[in-house]
């Protein structure tokens, strides 16, 4: 699927009804998208001798953050399941903090090379490379938040 016609569906999914994709999916492709803003920094960074190492982080991060919103949505699917059954709930609420718990960690790297690409980068892009910091951030922190929700959710659900 083309990469406009992948974001128009998350779009049209996440507005559904449907239990998911929901808030960490739409995490996962909110940091996709910062990483893929510091591939643009990186790539248009030739003076840099650090660009292609930083692109190759970059892409390294927003393939695996892409990866994130299907395995999310995935684990969250599988613990509704698992309520529904009864079985294996313990094991699939675990699952639902696997997806929340790595866009954290990845979105603290994003942020470091966004202030590498920051310093070093093409200075006209130096908004692209603070934006992804940002939203790196947003991401982090819904992560963040679902963690203690799926975490302290007793047995009637967990968020995803």
């Amino acid at each position: 699927m083309r990469g406009e016609d992948r974001l128009a569906s998350l779009i049209d999914a996440l507005a559904s009804s449907a239990p998911a994709p929901a808030s960490g999916s739409a995490a996962a492709a909110t940091l996709a998208a910062a990483a893929a803003l510091l591939q643009k920094v990186a790539v248009r960074s030739p003076k840099w001798e650090g660009a292609t190492e930083a692109h190759a982080k970059a892409e390294s991060m927003r393939i695996r953050a892409e990866e994130l919103v299907e395995l999310d949505s995935a684990n969250y699917l599988a613990f509704i399941a698992a309520l529904r059954s009864g079985e294996r709930v313990p094991e699939a609420r675990a699952g639902t903090l696997e997806a929340p718990r790595e866009i954290t960690r990845i979105a603290a790297d994003v942020v470091s090379l966004a202030g590498e690409l920051e310093r070093n980068g093409n200075p006209n892009l130096r908004a692209d490379a603070q934006a992804s910091a940002i939203l790196a951030r947003a991401a982090a922190e819904t992560a963040d938040l679902l963690v203690r929700v799926n975490e302290s959710a007793a047995g009637s659900g967990a968020s995803g």
